[in-house]
This record gives C-alpha cells, sequence and structure tokens, in this order.
C-alpha cells in the first residue's frame, strides 16, 4: 500500500520564503522548461478573432489579437466585464476553437492537429487556474494532485491491455511513484507542504486556491493560465496568492497568464494589457 504522507524535502525546495514585494523578489534558479530552448515562446497568439451570432448580427469578441507570453514573466489581462477576458483564456487554453487566427503552443500549431493530439498538448503544455478551485470534497489535498496525474498516466498506457501486463504494472507503479513524489513537491512549492492530508473543508480559502494552482502545475507546464484566481478571496489572501504566481513563475521559468480585474495586483506583474472591445493592447 502507498504511503501517502508528505516526504522530507531539502530547505531550498520549500519555496516557502517569497519576496513580501516585486522589488524584492529575485529570479531563482530553477530547472529550465523545454520551451527555454525555443527560439519563440511557448505560447504565441496570431491575429486571433472569436465571434458569435447574435440574431442578425455577428458579435466580434476577439479581434484580431496578437499575444506572446514570455517565460519567467507573469502577464496581466484587464479589462471591464464583457471585454472578451474568458473568452481570450479558454481560446489560449485550447478550449475555445478561433474563428480565424492561429495559436501556437510549444511551436505546433494547436487547431490544425487533430482533437486527440490538441488534448494532449493542452494536457502536457498548459496547467489552468480555474476562478474556484472545484476540489472533489472526498479527496484531499494531495489525492488532488495525484488524481489529475493518474488521468494522465492512464491515457498513456491505454496499451497496457497489449504485451506483458507485468511489465506494464510495474512501470505504471513508477509512475505512480513519481506523481507522489511531484505532488508531495508541489505542495511544498505552494507552501502546504503539511497539509496533503487535510479535505478541502479544512483548507481556508486561500489554502484551496494554492491547491488549485499546485493542480495545474502537476505536469510540468511551459504555461500557466490563471482565470481571476484571487476574485472570491480578501485583499490581504490576494495578495499572497499573487505573491506565490510571481515567485512560481521566476522559479519554474513558466509563462504565467493572469486574467483579473483588480488593478492593485498589477505591481505583481511584469507585462500588464488591456482588452476593450476585442482589441488587446499593451498597457
Amino acid at each position: 500500500m502507498t504511503d501517502h504522507t508528505t516526504g522530507t524535502l531539502p530547505d531550498d525546495t520549500q519555496a516557502n520564503h517569497l519576496a513580501t514585494s516585486p522589488q524584492e523578489a529575485t529570479q531563482l534558479d530553477g530547472a529550465p522548461q523545454d520551451c527555454a530552448l525555443l527560439d519563440t515562446p511557448p505560447l504565441v497568439v496570431s491575429d486571433l478573432t472569436v465571434t458569435y451570432p447574435d440574431g442578425a448580427e455577428t458579435l466580434t469578441v476577439l479581434d484580431h489579437v496578437n499575444f506572446a507570453p514570455q517565460p519567467g514573466q507573469l502577464t496581466a489581462i484587464t479589462g471591464s466585464s464583457g471585454s472578451g477576458k474568458s473568452t481570450l483564456l479558454t481560446s489560449a487554453s485550447l478550449l475555445t476553437a478561433p474563428t480565424s487566427g492561429t495559436i501556437m503552443v510549444n511551436g505546433k500549431d494547436a487547431w490544425a492537429l487533430g482533437e486527440h493530439e490538441r488534448t494532449t498538448l493542452r494536457r502536457d503544455s498548459l496547467g489552468i487556474v480555474f476562478q474556484q478551485p472545484n476540489l472533489f470534497a472526498s479527496l484531499t489535498a494531495r489525492e488532488q494532485l495525484l488524481m489529475s496525474a493518474d488521468i494522465r498516466v492512464q491515457d498513456r498506457s491505454a496499451f497496457a491491455r497489449i504485451g506483458n501486463a507485468l511489465w506494464n504494472r510495474a512501470k505504471y507503479r513508477r509512475a505512480q511513484e513519481q506523481a507522489l513524489s511531484r505532488a508531495n513537491e508541489m505542495l511544498a512549492l505552494v507552501g502546504l507542504q503539511d497539509k496533503g492530508d487535510l479535505f478541502p473543508h479544512q483548507l481556508s480559502g486561500g489554502q484551496r486556491q494554492r491547491v488549485n494552482i499546485a493542480r495545474a502545475l502537476m505536469s510540468s507546464p511551459q504555461v500557466l493560465l490563471a482565470d481571476e484566481p484571487t476574485s472570491a478571496l480578501d485583499e490581504d489572501t490576494s495578495e499572497e496568492v499573487l505573491q506565490l504566481l510571481h515567485s512560481i513563475t521566476r522559479e519554474l521559468n513558466v509563462a504565467t497568464v493572469l486574467v483579473t480585474h483588480d488593478r492593485a495586483l498589477l505591481r505583481w506583474c511584469d507585462t500588464s494589457y488591456e482588452l476593450h472591445r476585442g482589441h488587446l493592447t499593451l498597457n
């Protein structure tokens, strides 16, 4: 039976000592992602247009949007309600098909791929932090992360019905062990190394959002997409979550995109854009 207790990690991997301001934060030496070796950013949105029928008219939600967040930087997108922020994020997440334009993820034209290839690309390259944590009430914080890893293992092990069953079971066990190690590492990264055995109702709102972030990082994504992650949090907790995202972005060299309506949080961001009537402009 697998022991799901939190492993002891070196002090320098705990990542609990976050900067108290953007000015004090310095880029940490983390293992570079594969995308850092590419000439282009891991996510490149070019001439993205999304339209919907609106009675006899056509509603243009995004109008020739160009966008390429950089690794190791926290990029914010602001805009009023109905400006198209959510549509831009779901498009970047490969959940909303563009009417025209391209979305390149790690050098691949996502919408030129088949559905299964696109799903795999999203699963392996993009981490999504939802507005609401959407945690399963019956799972502990650690199990929330392990479940997302298990889905990936099950999908990749579909061939296990063919060939040496014993060999495949051994490979699956190794994958489970690696997932447990990764889950403990990610919980430590977000400051919850001692909360892995707690259920959602035993966690504060800020802690649940930290589990949400840790879960999004389980696949070692090159891009982290956060949809209003502080909308349900108080001012102090919102500041803590942005501080955490700022630190993670640098430590993991991930390109983080934050959709927010709270301009007070922009001080933690390297770059910010304004979305107005479907047009994206640099602030």
